[in-house]
């Protein structure tokens, strides 16, 4: 811009035919200098602004979902030890009570073949009775419904069988004998048995939640992992649109709550984690403010 209006004595050229005309085409020619840089300005695009102020909300935003994340990985975790130590407890009183069987010996009576008669009862016989073992009476196979064992040893002096209870007529012979024979079976303590099935129906629940619980910590880690990576990008971006922002500033106490409460986790490999990435962030914020100041040294 031209100041020699405003640089020299009026009187001097005011009334000068020659140098008036010159100050005049100057003057004029700043004036229009100055619009020409006004319209410039009023024209410029508001985009980079508008710009900064999204990605700085965008940042913080993601700081807090994080800083959620954090105390949610927390309570997972909590969830996930309150489980396993339920799971421990019921396996142990499923061990307590998985004897819930009794070995007993008993001895069971059969009728098997033999080399001699007996004489039996057809009413008799599925209840394993010989009314007369090895009988002294002639071999009779007829079929029964004669008085033919009225004679019988097993009968008493009122023509009824000692034995089974029956009369004569429903006595046959047949070359078997009655044994003893001892079986071991395992008899089921119902009251064990229920506790068992108690404490394993509850074991059952808690590996299942256990799981559960497991799956949704994995979720959880691998969402703030890419919170965590999008920040990063956002910075970058925010950098490159504003490379004065200063990020240390700006991030600090978003950091400093973080650290706080990663602190929370009582997970070691979960805390190890999350501190990992506030230092990755906190060295971004250190590394783009610092070429910030190497950029305006």
């Amino acid at each position: 811009m031209d100041n020699q209006a405003f640089c020299t004595n009026p009187q001097i050229w005011k009334n000068d035919e020659d140098e008036r005309p010159n100050v005049q085409f100057n003057w004029d020619k700043s004036a229009r200098t100055i619009d020409n840089l006004l319209m410039s300005i009023t024209e410029l695009s508001s985009i980079s602004t508008q710009a900064f102020k999204n990605y700085g909300d965008k940042i913080k935003s993601e700081i807090t979902k994080v800083t959620r994340d954090i105390a949610n990985i927390q309570r997972v975790q909590d969830s996930i030890d309150a489980a396993q130590k339920a799971l421990q407890k019921t396996g142990n009183q499923k061990n307590n009570f998985a004897n819930y069987t009794k070995t007993e010996t008993i001895k069971l009576k059969k009728i098997v073949n033999a080399s001699y008669h007996s004489t039996l009862c057809i009413f008799h016989l599925k209840d394993s009775i010989v009314c007369h073992d090895n009988c002294g009476l002639e071999f009779n196979n007829t079929s029964s419904g004669t008085s033919y064992f009225s004679g019988c040893f097993c009968m008493g002096s009122d023509g009824i069988c000692n034995q089974c209870g029956c009369g004569p007529s429903s006595h046959v012979h047949d070359k078997v004998k009655l044994v003893e024979q001892t079986q071991t079976i395992n008899k089921v303590l119902e009251d064990i048995k229920a506790q068992y099935d108690d404490a394993n129906q509850q074991h059952q629940k808690y590996s299942n939640d256990v799981t559960s619980y497991q799956s949704s910590l994995s979720t959880l880690q691998t969402a703030a992992n890419a919170k965590y990576g999008h920040i990063h990008k956002l910075c970058h971006d925010l950098s490159k649109i504003c490379s004065r922002f200063n990020f240390v500033d700006e991030l600090h106490t978003h950091i400093e709550s973080m650290k706080q409460d990663s602190r929370m986790i009582q997970n070691i490999n979960l805390r190890k984690n999350a501190e990992l990435e506030i230092q990755r962030l906190e060295k971004l914020a250190n590394d783009l403010s610092s070429k910030r100041g190497r950029n305006y040294s």
